[in-house]
């Protein structure tokens, strides 16, 4: 592990609250009484959904600062060696969940089939060519997966077109040209679907493959990730007017659920998240307002976020189906520590050991001559401990979780 000096505290404080977020959402799968709850209080706990928009703006921040610093050394991108990582840092974990699946099913302790769809879950493309009959919260993965794939080919492409313009440009045309593309999308699909309703277009994206999940439709965050990757520390200035723009962003994310009255207003509503979860993924950078603030076990939860995300439904839907005519209260008390467990094992067994490896296959490409001092507060590349550490890559864990379609 990486000391805590070299960690962002806002970082893993964000990534924390970002997945808390979504489970808080998921309980309402466990625990039916919450239903009962103030229409207010429900609608706040289960906008989970927001959760995942700030998981992909903190990918494409992290992501964003490992290829623009790759370009700015002037030895072009290694697009080779950035997917190697990206990859062993990812897919292990994920494999060995959907293996695990695959066994449970064989010995007959699962319920539902795979309905012709589980190769697609081997190169996530499960969004755009099944239904999601089983992991349908891997919808967020394929994403991610996605992005990890054509973001270093689009700023290859972009460079070679526009020769010297500098790699925060790129950046800055890239994420804007992405949230371009996402909004155009899904109205879009709204319109090919003939403009149905809210309620009509809500239960499309939760029952059948729909913009909801599909990667070229939820470029939001990760476009507003990247473009605050392009841009520099934030100055004196910025950082006087931090507060505000903190309270504001933070006042627009929890306001965003009571805004949707219509269906323009909830594919509009995914840009909203993604701005404000930029705000405040960017206040939390070195330098910014919230980098320092040090929130006691938010490094650990960061720490297990993408096993948690991998593993917490199963465990829920286990512990309610071998908890049956038990309160709600009481299998979310059994479910939760036991959903802890098995990430930190899996973490432990499975995401640990293959980043050692992955170190000592693909090490560090930045010079050591360029690599902050421990301690000095600078954002470093890549360490070679995992955490959420000041290098950019290791603070993306996946970088994003996601919610089922019941979320």
């Amino acid at each position: 592990m990486s000391s805590s000096s070299h960690r962002i505290p806002g970082l893993d404080l964000l990534r924390a609250i970002a997945i808390t977020w979504v489970m808080v959402g998921h309980l309402f799968e466990i625990a039916p009484e919450l239903h009962g709850l103030p229409e207010f209080v429900r609608t706040l706990m289960s906008a989970g959904p927001a959760g995942v928009d700030l998981f992909f703006v903190l990918s494409g921040f992290l992501i964003g600062r490992i290829l623009r610093r790759m370009l700015a050394s002037g030895g072009g991108l290694d697009v080779l060696g950035f997917w190697s990582r990206r990859w062993l840092r990812t897919l292990p974990a994920y494999y060995a969940v959907l293996l695990g699946g695959l066994v449970t099913e064989v010995l007959g302790r699962s319920r539902g089939g795979w309905n012709g769809a589980l190769p697609a879950y081997f190169v996530f493309l499960q969004t755009y060519l099944s239904d999601m009959p089983r992991f349908n919260w891997t919808w967020s993965l394929c994403i991610e997966e996605h992005f990890y794939l054509v973001l270093p080919l689009v700023l290859v492409a972009a460079a070679r077109m526009r020769p010297g313009v500098s790699p925060q440009r790129l950046l800055l045309s890239v994420g804007v040209a992405c949230l371009v593309t996402s909004l155009c999308a899904r109205f879009a699909h709204w319109w090919l679907a003939g403009m149905p309703p809210l309620e009509v277009l809500r239960e499309m994206a939760l029952h059948t493959r729909s913009f909801y999940v599909f990667s070229h439709c939820r470029l939001d965050g990760i476009a507003m990730g990247l473009v605050v990757a392009a841009l520099p520390a934030p100055t004196a200035a910025a950082k006087r007017l931090g507060p505000w723009a903190v309270a504001a962003a933070m006042s627009l994310v929890l306001a965003m659920p009571f805004l949707v009255t219509g269906p323009v207003h909830w594919l509009l509503s995914f840009t909203g998240l993604a701005l404000g979860c930029a705000v405040l993924v960017w206040s939390a950078s070195p330098g910014g307002l919230l980098s320092r603030v040090s929130v006691p076990g938010a490094g650990f939860i960061s720490d297990i976020s993408y096993a948690f995300y991998l593993t917490h439904l199963t465990v829920f839907g286990i512990a309610r189906r071998a908890l049956p005519g038990t309160s709600g209260a009481l299998v979310a008390a059994i479910a939760i520590p036991a959903a802890i467990v098995v990430s930190v094992a899996i973490r432990r067994m499975v995401e640990l050991p293959v980043i050692r490896l992955r170190e000592r296959w693909f090490p560090n490409p930045e010079p050591s001559s360029r690599r902050s001092p421990p301690g000095s507060g600078a954002p470093r590349l890549f360490p070679s401990a995992y955490g959420n550490t000041t290098n950019p890559e290791e603070n993306t864990g996946r970088g994003c979780t996601a919610v089922s379609k019941s979320g």
